[in-house]
């Protein structure tokens, strides 16, 4: 999946993401089900590289779905 951050709004998933899990320190962060259902579509599938610039580099994220237990 190659997404231009720079290019789309703030509550697009993979800028969540990105943001989300840069600020936390985690790994990992809960998609809303919007999100989910962009992120299986785009990645056609529950796993999908993220290639992307974030600054003056190309960077690309391992994003898969997990289900969670409580």
């Amino acid at each position: 999946m190659d997404i231009a951050l720079p290019l789309v709004n703030e509550k697009h998933w993979a800028k969540r993401a990105i943001g989300e899990c840069l600020k936390s320190g985690e790994s990992s962060f809960e998609l809303k089900i919007n999100e989910l259902m962009d992120f299986l579509k785009a990645a056609k599938g529950t796993l999908g590289v993220l290639t992307t610039d974030i600054g003056d580099t190309i960077s690309s994220f391992l994003i898969y779905i997990s289900l969670k237990s409580n």
